[in-house]
């Protein structure tokens, strides 16, 4: 059983001595062959999407608040005030 370090590299020898040396490349090439969504690399405006909202949400000590006229307003969590950031 592989609950800790020293049963998954045993997990590991067997799986490599049952089915060979490439026996995680397989089953890695599997899953990435059966997929169908396709991902971010299959819409470059996605992922731009999406890396914008995590970028204005992740603002260190900051607190998205809303975008307005080529302005981002965030509040500070320690004191609440209002600070704005150009796009």
């Amino acid at each position: 059983m592989s609950g800790n370090r020293e049963g998954g590299l045993r997990a590991v020898e067997t799986n490599k001595k049952k089915y060979g040396k490439d026996f995680y490349s397989k089953i890695g090439s599997m899953g990435g062959k059966v997929g169908t969504t396709g991902g971010f690399h299959a819409d470059r405006t996605k992922a731009s999407t999406a890396g914008s909202l995590g970028g204005k949400r992740g603002k260190k000590g900051y607190k998205f608040l809303y975008e307005k006229d080529d302005l981002y307003y965030y509040t500070q969590n320690s004191s609440g005030e209002v600070v704005t950031f150009k796009k």
